[in-house]
């Protein structure tokens, strides 16, 4: 699935130059979502695959080819809520993810795979 004219998340590009030259995450690629997105994503940028969700974005106006093939795991910084959280999990699984897992600001986890029922 190739869709050239949507931008990538925060930080997704250089996620995708790895994808494209074969580099494989060794772990879950991390999103973050909610009001600390940033802070928490900028944490992680140096040690492992790391992108976030703005506030006011859609996940359908991003390219998430770098998840193909990947487990994800979503984490929730200030209860954004289950609508766009199952609306990104949706998306990552339409690109190939293999499986989203979030952990909400309570810590329950909650995980999505293809064929659930979304």
């Amino acid at each position: 699935m190739m869709i050239i004219n949507k931008k990538f998340p925060p930080y997704g590009k250089k996620l995708f130059e790895f994808y494209r030259e074969g580099i494989k995450p060794s772990n879950d690629i991390f999103i973050f979502l909610g009001d600390d997105a940033w802070k928490r994503a900028k944490l992680f940028l140096e040690i492992h695959w790391t992108t976030l969700l703005l506030n006011d974005s859609k996940p359908n106006e991003y390219r998430w080819d770098f998840v193909r093939g990947s487990s994800v795991l979503i984490f929730d910084t200030s209860e954004v809520g289950s609508e766009i959280i199952r609306h990104l999990a949706y998306e990552l699984l339409r690109w190939g993810a293999t499986r989203v897992v979030v952990i909400l600001v309570n810590y329950t986890l909650i995980v999505f795979r293809q064929g659930n029922d979304l």
